[in-house]
């Protein structure tokens, strides 16, 4: 609330916006840290060594320790994989599967790509320490 110094005049009624700023400000800057934090389908790759060629039009596919399926970060249920690949399958898939899992929980991702047409299917590893000799 602001005074006015003339005589007669009572007090006058003001928004003062400098804090609500700065409190939007904080927030915002709290939101943009700890967004890419947040990711959706985080994955635990096994190590391996091996090279570390990548085809970038892959698309990737996640496999969660709790087997969610999630397709370039979206989830996705596996029978909806022929219905997202309606055109055209892609050339080839990278396929991210947690450590955690066994060989049974994978290969039914396996044998749907197989089924949609899917020329290959990369596996993602983590890049093993290399051991000086």
């Amino acid at each position: 609330m602001a005074m006015s110094t003339e005589p007669g005049a009572g007090p006058k009624a003001q928004i003062n916006v400098t804090p609500l700023v700065d409190v939007v400000l904080v927030l915002l800057i709290i939101f943009m840290v700890v967004t890419p934090i947040l990711r959706r389908g985080r994955v635990d790759l096994p190590s391996a060594q091996g090279s570390e060629h990548r085809d970038r039009s892959a698309r990737v596919l996640s496999l969660t320790s709790g087997g969610s399926l999630f397709l370039d970060d979206e989830p996705i249920a596996l029978d909806d994989l022929a219905r997202r690949w309606s055109s055209a399958p892609p050339g080839s898939v990278l396929l991210k599967a947690d450590r955690s899992l066994a060989m049974s929980a994978v290969a039914p991702v396996l044998r749907a790509l197989d089924a949609r047409g899917v020329k290959a299917v990369v596996l993602a590893v983590d890049p093993a320490p290399r051991s000086r000799d």
